[in-house]
């Protein structure tokens, strides 16, 4: 079971870079290794593939563990 300490509603034009929005705040400053980072499906990640696998990889390097819920998707390193 998860235990949400942060929910960030992202409410800023999916245009927007995703380092100038929320969720760029949150990958990259307050999130640390091992925390998990829960999206409802890959679509609402950002509106470009590349924006999508730019936050992937920054999770990877930081350690963050990404849930996608729609997709059933868990990326955390295990395999």
């Amino acid at each position: 079971m998860f235990d949400c300490q942060i929910l960030v509603e992202d409410t800023v034009s999916g245009r927007e870079k995703w380092e100038s929005r929320g969720i760029g705040l949150l990958l990259t400053e307050t999130a640390i290794a091992e925390d998990v980072i829960i999206f409802s499906e890959v679509s609402r990640m950002a509106r470009s593939t590349l924006q999508v696998l730019e936050m992937l990889e920054c999770c990877v390097r930081r350690g963050i563990n990404v849930h996608i819920a729609k997709e059933g998707m868990v990326l955390d390193g295990s395999g």
